[in-house]
């Protein structure tokens, strides 16, 4: 996880997952997309990455851990919301760059980019035990 511990990672997941459900709750109430939670200068995703850890400095790893976890029924909630059409329409969604919610993956940063760490950390953890 380089400088990140495991805590950092849970923060980073939910904060951008808290982004995504932001969106579809809005879109659920045909509402405009709503502005992220962090600044609206921030444009770079290291910079968006480096906020999100400096915003979560205060909070526990548990804290985390169960907001990450807490996270998916949030999610399922406002993806099961979605009308079908929404959820079929390309370009429906202006953050999906055209393509339809049905051919969108919420979890596909985490398996493209943290899921090999965070097993290779499991499996180090777990030999410890």
């Amino acid at each position: 996880m380089g400088e990140w511990s495991f805590r950092d990672l849970a923060g980073h997941l939910l904060g951008w997952r808290n982004r995504t459900i932001a969106r579809l709750e809005a879109a659920v109430r045909n509402q405009p997309e709503p502005a992220p939670p962090w600044p609206a200068e921030l444009d770079d995703d290291d910079v968006i990455n480096d906020w999100i850890r400096d915003n979560d400095r205060n909070r526990s790893s548990q804290e985390l851990i169960d907001a990450y976890d807490a996270s998916y029924d949030r999610l399922a909630a406002a993806v099961e919301a979605i009308s079908p059409e929404q959820f079929e329409t390309p370009g429906a969604f202006g953050w999906l760059d055209g393509d339809a919610l049905r051919n969108a993956d919420p979890t596909s940063h985490f398996h493209d980019e943290h899921e090999a760490t965070v097993r290779e950390w499991l499996a180090r953890r777990d030999a410890s035990d």
